[in-house]
């Protein structure tokens, strides 16, 4: 499907697929396809002012990661039929961080008012400044935090000794924006331990609870797998290290 100087690409669910994005792989999703405005789409392909060059799957052109985005919700139903217990917004919001976290510049034009690009303005409105998840596993642990009334910093860095070492999340203390400096007193240091990038890693994990423990920082480990099997107990346990913090 292309046109003379415009080629119509496929775009939406289906082109996260294939581009590999958090929460769309190893999934069937139906074919949107889109163009630029300057091109002839016809009936049903989605047509934008903001054109981005289409990235070559073999023969099929596809929509690159930036202007994808913008079409994952194009069409509600697509995300609302496949009912495996994900909200459309958090499977959306899997695609956007791992798009971040690859490099990918991810906005929305103001002039747009699409449901799709509704549904990435309203995730990115979640993100805000803060830096994007380096897993699967962490934006769901973010979620589950949201979802429980926690909002935790992302990749928080902490100097102790001389060096510096960066942890997935921080649940502040005393509420108020990210220090520059982060002490003891500003926040619960939380690891998020999964088996795929944890297994081999005991004495740098060892060695990086010892070095918070002798800095004076409370801290906690989570596993994706307790979060999303156990999580009742996973609140607990988080509930637990803030009160032990000096939360109340």
């Amino acid at each position: 499907m292309t046109h003379r100087t415009h080629p119509i690409v496929l775009t939406g669910p289906a082109a996260a697929a294939l581009h590999g994005l958090d929460g769309f792989v190893e999934t069937i999703w139906p074919l949107r396809y889109a163009c630029s405005s300057q091109g002839s789409g016809g009936s049903g392909v989605l047509t934008t002012r903001h054109w981005v060059d289409p990235v070559w799957f073999e023969d099929q052109p596809v929509a690159a990661v930036p202007l994808l985005l913008r079409h994952l919700n194009a069409f509600p139903e697509d995300l609302e039929s496949y009912d495996d217990g994900m909200r459309p917004i958090d499977r959306v919001e899997l695609a956007v961080e791992h798009a971040r976290r690859l490099g990918h510049f991810v906005t929305v034009p103001r002039s747009s008012r699409g449901p799709g690009d509704q549904m990435l303005r309203t995730v990115r409105r979640l993100s805000g400044s803060e830096p994007p998840t380096e897993s699967y596993a962490e934006t769901n642990v973010l979620q589950w935090s949201r979802s429980v009334g926690l909002c935790p910093w992302r990749q928080v860095e902490v100097k102790i000794g001389g060096r510096r070492f960066r942890v997935d999340f921080g649940f502040p203390l005393q509420g108020g924006r990210r220090p520059l400096v982060v002490r003891p007193s500003d926040v619960l240091l939380c690891e998020v331990d999964s088996r795929t990038f944890h297994q081999d890693r005991f004495e740098q994990d060892y060695e990086r609870r010892n070095a918070f423990d002798r800095a004076g920082f409370h801290h906690i480990e989570l596993t994706p797998n307790e979060v999303s099997r156990h999580p009742q107990r996973a609140f607990a346990s988080l509930t637990g290290a803030l009160r032990k913090a000096g939360v109340r």
